[in-house]
């Protein structure tokens, strides 16, 4: 059941296929960049070149995907945040920049943060291969070695850090 009384933002960190939309918190609502994806055009289609035009046409104002997902997710957080409902915050989160200003915003509106994070880099390989849409391994392996670990400050922040690994790591 999701509820107001906890205000708990839920950051997972993870490769892509490592278990975070599974895990899922029941008690938060979601949001995630690859749901605003789909709904801005047929998932199959999308790739960062992309230009969707934000103006009539005539290539003025054009904006890449991501921009647009971007957009539609921070203004989406922020309304989110108002509610007072706890939040999952379903990504890969792998950049430390990104998290900050989801820790600024949801401690101005009185959240608490719960990182969860996942340390299953083979898993996530393993998993991804028998996805239907699959990211290229060395996109992961890429997004592995460039990974941003918590900051000191995003440690003194949270509320609780959860850590998930698998035996094989």
């Amino acid at each position: 059941m999701i509820t107001k009384k906890d205000r708990i933002l839920y950051i997972p960190i993870g490769l892509p296929g490592c278990g975070k939309t599974w895990n899922r918190k029941r008690d938060a609502l979601i949001l995630c960049k690859d749901d605003i994806r789909f709904m801005l055009l047929n998932y199959e289609q999308t790739d960062r070149d992309f230009y969707l035009d934000s103006q009539n046409g005539d290539g003025v104002g054009k904006i890449t995907l991501e921009e647009q997902v971007k957009e539609i997710f921070e203004a989406a957080l922020q309304s989110l945040l108002g509610t007072g409902y706890n939040i999952y915050l379903d990504g890969t989160n792998l950049i430390a920049e990104h998290r900050v200003e989801y820790i600024r915003r949801a401690h101005a509106m009185g959240y608490k943060i719960h990182f969860i994070l996942f340390k299953n880099h083979y898993t996530a390989i393993f998993r991804n291969s028998i996805r239907k849409r699959r990211v290229p391994n060395e996109i992961i392996n890429n997004m592995f070695r460039n990974k941003e670990e918590l900051t000191q400050f995003e440690k003194i922040m949270a509320y609780k850090i959860e850590v998930r690994k698998t035996v094989e790591e």
